[in-house]
């Protein structure tokens, strides 16, 4: 089961976001005319300090909220639009990146994209091409290769032709 990351993290940067607007606009200013109520009761002499306090007093859940908000919308602005880390899952790319490290990856040279969705709303650039390729052997072909639109990949002879750029032979 794969976990969707982007999606919780949105999901919960909105609740929270929503959340605190509530608090801001309807139960803070009702919190406010209770409080000015109790004020008035405290001169009669018949409501307490304990009581205002209790009446000023955000709930837990707006409390959180109203934390939680600022540090989720920043990094969901970070991770979807700017940087995204990821982990090398496999021994592949050894000996220049080993299984386990972290790489972050700059999201924003390949234009910025809605997050979940992933359509690109903005086209800032295109990533260019790499003309380098990993040496491989006949029998285990796993070593990942770039390619990019309209590239090509051709074996003829023992040797790995890509895109007219490189020409490496392949180790047996």
């Amino acid at each position: 089961m794969s976990i969707n990351f982007p999606l919780i993290l949105v999901s919960g940067t909105g609740v929270t976001g929503i959340i605190w607007l509530l608090d801001a606009f309807l139960l803070k200013p009702r919190r406010e005319v209770a409080a000015e109520l109790a004020k008035k009761g405290m001169e009669e002499g018949k409501a307490t300090d304990v009581a205002l306090e209790k009446i000023l007093r955000e709930p837990v859940l707006v409390e959180y909220s109203i934390s939680f908000f600022p540090v989720l919308a920043i990094v969901l602005v970070l991770r979807s639009f700017l940087f995204e880390p990821f982990q090398i899952p496999t021994g592949s790319m050894i000996p220049t990146l080993e299984v386990g490290d972290f790489i972050l990856v700059n999201k924003y040279s390949y234009g910025v994209r809605l997050p979940v969705v992933g359509t690109k709303s903005i086209a800032v650039g295109e990533p260019e091409n790499v003309n380098a390729v990993s040496e491989v052997t006949l029998a285990e072909f796993q070593s990942w290769l770039c390619t990019f639109e309209r590239d090509t990949l051709k074996l003829e002879q023992n040797s790995l032709l890509y895109s007219r750029f490189v020409n490496t032979t392949l180790a047996r």
